[in-house]
């Protein structure tokens, strides 16, 4: 297993508990297929922080997001990045700047997003038959 930093992906808690709820029934609707292909998440851990010395840091605690590290009893891994929703970036959401979002709108345009609602986003290792020349 593998902790995140909650600092750096809050918006990531709500995802991560709601695929842990859907995950214990039994009918989990349209994503239901796609969940045995997610991290493996385990829950949130907040835990002390430590110097380099190895001394707790009395003022500090750490949230982490703990999930399955996807390496784990792989030779090679290949990985999907599916982006979920019809827009994918909001100005202001997450620091997101107005530019930033109207360039992320233009890519939803061009591609699936728009009208299914996901798209392909990066596909690491992919097979030799899908690989580009």
């Amino acid at each position: 297993y593998i902790g995140k930093d909650l600092s750096h992906a809050r918006d990531e808690l709500t995802f991560y508990e709601q695929v842990l709820q859907l995950s214990a029934k039994r009918d989990c609707g349209g994503l239901g297929k796609m969940l045995p292909f997610m991290f493996e998440y385990a829950g949130l851990l907040t835990c002390p922080v430590r110097d380099a010395g190895g001394r707790i840091v009395e003022e500090g605690t750490l949230d982490l997001l703990v999930m399955r590290n996807l390496h784990d009893g792989c030779a090679r891994l290949r990985m999907l990045d599916i982006k979920i929703g019809q827009q994918t970036a909001s100005a202001g959401w997450q620091g997101k700047s107005r530019l930033g979002a109207m360039r992320q709108a233009l890519v939803d345009s061009n591609t699936n997003s728009r009208e299914e609602g996901f798209r392909l986003e990066g596909f690491d290792s992919p097979p030799p038959a899908l690989v580009s020349m």
